[in-house]
């Protein structure tokens, strides 16, 4: 049986909270899949919250000199808001900015990468290129991760029709589809 027509507004505003926190929740885990690790701190730290952006606070894990975590994407809650109310997704490392060559690393800024990644015995590059940016670390072939393999690897996220997949996914699971006319 057909609903009354009185309850459109209301069914339409609906399947666009919906659609826009499954969209939040691919971008998410989009980026948990895309972004490097080697502790396993930054790729997890991918965060959706409600009504304020993500503040990048949480501590990097200790590293031991050597790939210790996994690329193992999870799916983050899904989290409704109304239609006025901002959904952001953010990363919750201190060190997010770096990892989009976005800021310098306060960790390693002026250390050469022998200082940070060791000997050659540890599988590391050796020389004395300062390692101020995320991009530095391509410049001496040290062992990075992103997908794709690049310093830019956020930036083509964001910039190609990888993020407007995240977008449609999330809102043709509730059975719209943009059509364009």
């Amino acid at each position: 049986m057909p609903k009354d027509i009185r309850h459109l507004v209301k069914d339409i505003e609906d399947i666009v909270i919906q659609g826009k926190a499954n969209a939040a929740a691919n971008i998410q885990f989009s980026l948990q899949y895309r972004s490097p690790y080697w502790t396993g701190t930054f790729n997890a730290a991918w965060k959706v919250q409600k009504g304020r952006p993500v503040d990048p606070v949480k501590p990097r894990k200790e590293n031991k000199g050597y790939r210790s975590g996994i690329r193992a994407p999870e799916r983050g809650p899904i989290i409704k808001t109304s239609l006025s109310e901002a959904l952001y997704v953010g990363n919750e490392t201190e060190y997010a900015g770096f990892v989009i060559n976005r800021m310098r690393s306060l960790e390693t800024a002026g250390l050469t990468s022998d200082q940070i990644f060791g000997n050659n015995s540890q599988g590391n590059p050796r020389g004395v290129a300062p390692i101020e940016f995320y991009e530095d670390l391509f410049a001496i072939n040290a062992d990075t991760s992103p997908i794709p393999n690049s310093p830019e690897w956020y930036y083509y996220y964001i910039a190609t029709e990888e993020l407007t997949k995240d977008i449609d996914q999330g809102f043709t699971a509730q059975g719209l589809k943009y059509v364009p006319g």
